[in-house]
């Protein structure tokens, strides 16, 4: 379990073992229960019976079944980083020697988990915790020269959210940045895990989709804005439409140089806001005309 500065809460990172709903978005109170026993010692946990052990369902906070169990803080210096938990079904399974192995075992993982959580930070935007423009560039590179070697499609994203300097006008940039936040959460959960999200700049954002040409991007790219279009914003108990704009290119469709992959997706996502907003476009090589054409007559 790590500690999440902003809930301020712990939440399951990494389980074995566990039942499906006590693992994923599931959120530990730090201050109850064993976890809180063991964040404000600061020491390791060892409970040979659980059964026996006086105060040990009170602490857990529910019915206790028979087992032994280890925790430890997973603490950096005086920086905690969250708790680690081993437990067994059968009684006095671990020794005291365990627990002074685990603690060592806790206290590397937190060192580990600390570098990562550092190379993290650097890699991501402060406000959305997408990849940042920069380390997206490097990805894309990296990407790009492997669907080539390898022959395989790759897909690019690009869009923005509708309206959006007329909506921090109105409500103000907290409000806005609570709306990109909330974007990059139901970005993230819209794509796969091999894809590549990142916060391009401002409310733009883009994806790098591995293997898949523009065809097959459609389904991702189609919910992302379906999802982001259908997502209840509030703001002061009023409902507000977010929506965005989509354009995607693709390699070998397309190019097989990055900077006229973005130029090409950049000018689908315009064909989309010229064309009404709220839509995704596949870029097509008479775009850029046609682009000059819906802006012109738009201005008329």
């Amino acid at each position: 379990m790590l500690y999440d500065d902003e809930t301020e809460m712990l939440k399951i990172e990494a389980s074995h073992g566990l039942p499906e709903d006590l693992s994923g978005e599931t959120l530990i109170n730090p201050n109850k229960g064993i976890v809180g026993w063991v964040i404000r010692t600061g020491k390791p946990l060892l409970i040979k019976d659980t059964l026996k052990e006086a105060g040990f369902e009170k602490m857990k906070g529910r019915k206790a079944e028979s087992g032994t169990l280890l925790s430890a803080p997973l603490k950096v210096k005086d920086k905690l980083l969250g708790v680690i938990n081993v437990s067994k079904s059968v009684p006095n399974i671990y020794t005291e020697n365990d627990k002074e192995l685990f603690a060592a075992i806790a206290l590397q993982a937190a060192i580990a988990i600390e570098k990562a959580i550092l190379y993290r930070m650097a890699i991501t935007d402060g406000l959305t915790k997408l990849y940042i423009h920069r380390y997206f560039q490097q990805r894309f590179d990296e990407e790009l020269k492997r669907a080539i070697r390898y022959k395989k499609p790759l897909s690019f994203i690009m869009f923005d959210i509708d309206h959006f300097k007329n909506f921090n006008d109105t409500y103000g940039h907290q409000v806005g940045d609570r709306v990109l936040k909330t974007v990059a959460r139901i970005i993230e959960k819209s794509v796969r895990d091999v894809d590549i999200p990142a916060r391009y700049g401002g409310e733009e954002f883009a994806v790098i989709l591995p293997d898949q040409d523009c065809e097959m991007a459609m389904t991702p790219t189609e919910r992302i804005r379906k999802n982001i279009q259908d997502y209840p914003f509030y703001v002061e108990d009023k409902r507000v439409q977010i929506t965005v704009s989509l354009g995607v290119s693709g390699y070998p469709e397309h190019s097989e140089d990055k900077t006229e992959l973005i130029e090409f997706a950049d000018t689908a996502l315009y064909i989309s806001k010229e064309s009404g907003r709220n839509q995704t476009s596949i870029f097509t090589p008479d775009m850029p005309k046609k682009l000059e054409e819906l802006k012109k007559g738009n201005k008329e």
